[in-house]
């Protein structure tokens, strides 16, 4: 009977835990759902509150919502996209995440993330916008920010945001897959050497545990190339300081002082975020629930 009675009360004590543990672990991940749900909602206020312009009707310094193709009569020719290996790219967004494989536990997190890009035109059919937006390089190893838990980094359901800079894409998958200690492709390896911050030395932990074979890294990347359709919103200036003869360019230096949307999609068909927020609540109440059976056993 004693021993009915203990394997009872390690039953109770083991539900209890995975109860209230299971509800936290669930509260952040509603409270991560509930931020990208907003984060939705606000880009799609704003392209809302941006009516789309002809690029010829561009007359002043201001915010605005142009769609149009990607020409390169822009100062830098297209290159060769270091994650994805497309030609004829004019801006990649690239994203390496790492994966721990410890003899403790397995845990994913973001390694480093960015945007590469040269200058490009946007045409319309009414007039052209130069876009000029600089690299940047966040994460782990980036020369940005050294924090590893960014809120920037959870704007961007496919794709990345860093530094004012929003990129999304229809769809943002891995490319490339290594070993923990195996070397990346040529042109990926190349990247890394030419961008400071970045790092392709074998995988140690924070803490100098050991990583078996099953650790990996994963390089993940989308691009716009000449000829793509794609939509911005962002502030324009005269290219030469004044508006005579209408040439604007629209321009990110890294700063997130005034964002810079980038988008394969139209921004009027994107999602609000209801979504996201309805599975949110969901969450929320069912980690709750959780919680409150595990402090009742």
């Amino acid at each position: 009977m004693a021993g009915i009675e203990t394997l009872t009360e390690w039953v109770t004590l083991a539900a209890r835990e995975f109860g209230f543990w299971g509800g936290v672990v669930l509260l952040i991940v509603g409270a991560i759902a509930t931020y990208q749900g907003w984060q939705q909602r606000k880009l799609h206020q704003l392209a809302m509150d941006t009516p789309r312009s002809d690029i010829g009707d561009i007359t002043d310094s201001g915010r605005v919502r142009v769609r149009g193709e990607i020409t390169t009569q822009a100062p830098r020719d297209p290159f060769t996209a270091p994650v994805t290996g497309d030609d004829d790219t004019v801006l990649e967004a690239w994203e390496i995440k790492a994966t721990y494989d410890t003899p403790k536990r397995e845990r994913t997190e973001k390694a480093a993330w960015g945007v590469t890009a040269v200058p490009f035109f946007v045409t319309d059919g009414t007039g052209q916008l130069l876009v000029d937006i600089d690299d940047v390089v966040m994460g782990e190893y980036g020369s940005s920010d050294r924090e590893l838990v960014s809120p920037e980094a959870l704007h961007a359901v496919n794709g990345v945001a860093c530094n004012g800079v929003h990129c999304e894409f229809e769809t943002f998958e891995t490319q490339v897959e290594t070993g923990y200690d195996d070397p990346p492709p040529a042109r990926i390896a190349d990247f890394i050497r030419r961008t400071s911050g970045l790092s392709s030395d074998p995988m140690v932990t924070d803490i100098g545990e050991s990583v078996i074979e099953d650790s990996k890294r994963a390089y993940r990347g989308q691009t716009l190339q000449v000829g793509d359709e794609v939509s911005l919103i962002g502030h324009v200036e005269p290219q030469h300081g004044t508006t005579a003869g209408h040439e604007f360019a629209l321009r990110h230096d890294g700063t997130a002082d005034n964002w810079l949307y980038v988008s394969e999609q139209e921004f009027r068909n994107r999602v609000t975020g209801t979504g996201l927020f309805v599975f949110a609540g969901l969450t929320v109440c069912f980690a709750v629930a959780l919680i409150a059976a595990s402090l009742i056993l």
